[in-house]
């Protein structure tokens, strides 16, 4: 990640990756809320 992120985006990328984990989806089903899933999935 880039050093110039907020804590915002960090907060949302662990509670994307969370929801994917708990869930046990596909990541193209993520949330619109937790942005594009390509960009959580690398």
């Amino acid at each position: 990640m880039n050093p110039g992120r907020s804590g915002r985006d960090n907060r949302l990328f662990v509670n994307g990756v969370l929801w994917v984990l708990c869930s046990g989806a596909h990541w193209h089903n993520l949330p619109e809320r937790y942005g594009k899933w390509k960009t959580l999935h690398q």
